[in-house]
């Protein structure tokens, strides 16, 4: 390491309040959605994480995301509202910057959405400036079923633009919550 101590010290504190910032912004996404009726699936919110000592690379989240349903009114829709901090490691792609990704799954009602799904959003090389890109699945060759989902759209914004509250839900959620309604 080449880096000397305290700057070392000081770059590892930051990404350590990066990180508590990250999950504030997931935190008000919980409130936003569930104002609007969606609710998490559950409380994990990491992916692409190792704790072998062989995979360092990967001891550095590269999503941190959210899943959310609302059965009573919108049964077979899941939304990921997603952090991408970085690409996949095993199957590259280019990501100029982190970026808020707002995903809407048509999947089965009992069918279980995973962090690493975000990273559709890196390898369909969506744009980040909030159009949103669907993909189905009669028009994927590659689809597999264990992807669980039939048609998948997306958008998603600069991590940068995503500096309070009222831009999340300006840039991201409220967009997103359109795209549903326009389904009902």
């Amino acid at each position: 390491m080449t880096t000397p101590g305290p700057e070392l010290l000081r770059s590892i504190k930051s990404m350590r309040n990066f990180l508590a910032d990250l999950s504030h912004l997931l935190q008000a996404a919980d409130r936003m959605m569930g104002e609007s009726g969606w609710e998490p699936k559950d409380s994990n919110c990491l992916d692409g994480l190792s704790y072998s000592v062989s995979t360092g690379a990967k001891w550095m989240p590269g999503v941190a995301s959210r899943t959310y349903r609302n059965a009573s009114d919108f049964p077979g829709i899941a939304i990921m509202i997603a952090i991408i901090l970085m690409d996949d490691i095993e199957y590259k792609y280019e990501l100029l910057e982190p970026v808020v990704a707002a995903s809407v799954f048509k999947v089965a009602d009992d069918f279980r959405i995973y962090g690493w799904q975000a990273h559709f959003f890196g390898w369909n090389k969506v744009s980040s400036d909030g159009k949103p890109l669907t993909m189905k699945k009669k028009d994927e060759p590659d689809w597999k079923s264990s992807w669980g989902w039939s048609e998948l759209t997306m958008l998603g914004r600069p991590l940068v633009e995503i500096t309070n509250e009222g831009q999340l839900a300006e840039l991201v959620i409220q967009p997103v919550l359109k795209l549903i309604n326009k389904r009902a």
